[in-house]
């Protein structure tokens, strides 16, 4: 149970490590492992089915396409082409650490309960 409160508390903020854009201009993030961040969008999918906002179906089969084809770069992009459009926000922590915040493509809902997708690249310098 902890993992899901973990999870569905991570849907609510898009957090990047580079690059300091408006919404519109999110970039894409190539520097990261396909593997886990498959792993982690099969959880937000999850969550998301849990909370009774499930992703669209023709991003879901684009998603199972992308992963079958067994090319990183692809799936990688496949995902951020699926998450970003439902993102709130944009938060930029540079390596020093300062944090800016600026709105994402998705306008918010009129109830509060309802989640938003994040991205989550490893922060520069790590591992």
């Amino acid at each position: 149970m902890h993992s899901r409160t973990l999870n569905l508390a991570m849907l609510a903020v898009l957090v990047i490590s580079n690059g300091s854009l408006l919404a519109a201009d999110m970039p894409l993030v190539e520097k990261v492992g396909a593997q886990p961040l498959w792993a982690q969008a099969r959880r937000v999918i999850e969550d998301l089915d849990f909370l009774g906002n499930p992703l669209p179906e023709d991003k879901r089969a684009a998603l199972e396409k992308a992963a079958g084809a067994n090319d990183g770069p692809a799936l990688v992009k496949a995902i951020q082409a699926a998450f970003d459009p439902h993102c709130l926000l944009y938060v930029n922590i540079n390596p020093e650490s300062r944090v800016k915040v600026a709105p994402g493509p998705a306008q918010p809902a009129a109830s509060p309960w309802r989640p938003a997708p994040r991205r989550s690249p490893p922060p520069t310098g790590a591992w």
